[in-house]
């Protein structure tokens, strides 16, 4: 039995774990997205105003 809770315990740090990866790399996706798009609109405008 306590192997089995130790097991049950192993897989659900290892299910965090890949949640918490997943959202890091989803959230490092969006940043980047949103870091193109500020750098584009300040291409953008600097180009208008020249």
């Amino acid at each position: 039995m306590e192997q089995y809770t130790q097991a049950k315990l192993f897989e659900r740090r290892q299910e965090d774990l890949d949640a918490a990866i997943k959202g890091n790399i989803l959230a490092m996706i969006d940043y980047t997205s949103a870091k193109k798009l500020s750098d584009n609109s300040f291409e953008i405008n600097n180009s208008i105003s020249m």
